[in-house]
C-alpha cells in the first residue's frame, strides 16, 4: 500500500485517497503510477470522481489498471463502483484507454433508522483481480481479492456510524 501520493500526468497532478502499487519493481513500468487507486468523496458528485477515476486510467497510459470510486451520500446510497481499462482497446496499433464500469455495487440503509439492515445490491463480492494489483499472475495460494457483501455491510455501517447518519 502507498496511501496517497500527488503524481503527475501531463499537464496536471493528482493525489489518490488510497493506492497501492508492487513493491518489487516491474520492467518497462513507470513506477510513479499505483496499480491501483481509491478515489472516495462525500461532497464531491459522482461525476467528479468519475472523472478523477478516468484521470487515473487514462494519463497512466495504461499504468493504473483499475480505479475504484466510493461516493458517500447521507441522504442516499453509498455507491462504490469499479472503474478497469476497457483491454481490448490496448491490443491497437495506437492504444486508445476507455475506461469502462466492470461493477457497480450500492450498499443503503434506511436513514433515518440507524439499526436498519444495511442492503448490498446486488450481493455479490467486489473482485480485485490479483494481476490488476501486481502486474503479475498468481501463483498458488495467492489469488482474487473479494470483498464480500458481507464486509461491505461492516465497511458501510463503519462509515456511517463514524459519520454520525
Amino acid at each position: 500500500m502507498v496511501g496517497s501520493a500527488t503524481v503527475r500526468g501531463g499537464p496536471s497532478s493528482k493525489e489518490p485517497d488510497e493506492s497501492w502499487i508492487p513493491t518489487q519493481p516491474i520492467p518497462g513500468r513507470d513506477a510513479k503510477w499505483s496499480t491501483v487507486v481509491v478515489e472516495v468523496g462525500v461532497s464531491e458528485s459522482y461525476q467528479k470522481l468519475k472523472a478523477d477515476a478516468e484521470w487515473w486510467l487514462t494519463d497512466s497510459r495504461g499504468n493504473v489498471n483499475l480505479a475504484i470510486i466510493v461516493a458517500i451520500n447521507r441522504e442516499t446510497p453509498n455507491i462504490v463502483e469499479t472503474v478497469c481499462l476497457d483491454v481490448s482497446s490496448l491490443r491497437r496499433q495506437r492504444p486508445r484507454y476507455v475506461p469502462t464500469i466492470r461493477q457497480s455495487i450500492t450498499t443503503s440503509r434506511d436513514p433515518k433508522r440507524p439499526d436498519a439492515t444495511i442492503t448490498v445490491s446486488p450481493p455479490v463480492p467486489l473482485t480485485i483481480q490479483f494481476a490488476e494489483l501486481f502486474c503479475r499472475q498468481p501463483i498458488l495460494p495467492e489469488h482474487n481479492i473479494d470483498l464480500s457483501p458481507d464486509q461491505f455491510r461492516e465497511i458501510s455501517g463503519q462509515v456511517w456510524d463514524h459519520q454520525v447518519f
